[in-house]
């Protein structure tokens, strides 16, 4: 689905390991554009089992911040991030497949739209 989004939807999915809780995966989105267009392009979503919580809902610029309910104030940890140019199948098999432990979650963010373009600026997007 990532692969094919417009230009004005983002998607992120999250593989979560808490200690003592079996591992969850959530799927975050933002769509700037109106409720029936996002509706319509997470659709296939829509397939997947019943989740433990769906809080798709329209919202303002402001809230975008909340979609992933990360603290906002600074807490202790450790994290690494990497672009990559691309993620096909069998890479994201082998990150469903492999337990995660001791990491708390691992994301995977699709940056389409003006993000997936050259650019011809020496420091990139």
């Amino acid at each position: 689905m990532a692969a094919s989004a417009p230009d004005n939807l983002n998607l992120w999915l999250e593989l979560l390991s808490f200690p003592g809780a079996d591992p969850m995966v959530a799927i975050d989105s933002t769509c700037i554009g109106s409720d029936a267009e996002a509706r319509s392009l997470m659709r296939a979503s829509d397939a997947l089992p019943t989740p433990l919580s769906d809080t798709r809902a329209p919202m303002s610029v402001a809230d975008l911040g909340t979609i992933t309910a990360e603290p906002t104030d600074p807490v202790p940890g450790s994290s690494r991030a990497e672009l990559l140019t691309s993620l096909d199948d069998s890479a994201l098999d082998a990150l469903l497949e492999t337990p995660i432990d001791p990491l708390l979650s691992v994301q995977v963010r699709h940056l389409g739209g003006a993000l997936a373009r050259a650019t011809d600026n020496p420091h990139g997007h």
